[in-house]
């Protein structure tokens, strides 16, 4: 299989190859997200920046369908910090959309 991909150095090809196997698995179904890169926040402040109501938020989370993040748990698995990424961000913006912002 030819994959058209710019020879300028190894990482233009390197990334031309990666974003062509992302897409192929996407096509197949497979959810591909980015590892989180920014801070740690707790649940409150995470809901209070995207305008979230923490109650479905911490239902949908339990739910379990949702995209990778990064998260600290206590002993009891309750969520005490959490690492967001774009994909996540995007789920969480849907459920906003779904059930209502916070009043």
């Amino acid at each position: 299989m030819n994959i058209p991909v710019a020879l300028a150095n190894f990482f233009s090809t390197e990334d031309a190859m990666v974003n062509f196997f992302i897409e192929q698995l996407r096509i197949r179904g497979y959810s591909i997200n980015r590892i989180a890169d920014g801070p740690w926040e707790t649940p409150k402040e995470f809901c209070g920046r995207l305008d979230l109501n923490a109650g479905s938020f911490s239902r949908s989370l339990a739910r379990g369908n949702h995209p990778y993040f990064q998260a600290n748990r206590g002993p009891s698995g309750r969520l005490i910090e959490l690492r967001s990424n774009p994909e996540f961000e995007e789920w969480a913006k849907a459920i906003k959309s779904t059930v209502g912002a916070a009043p």
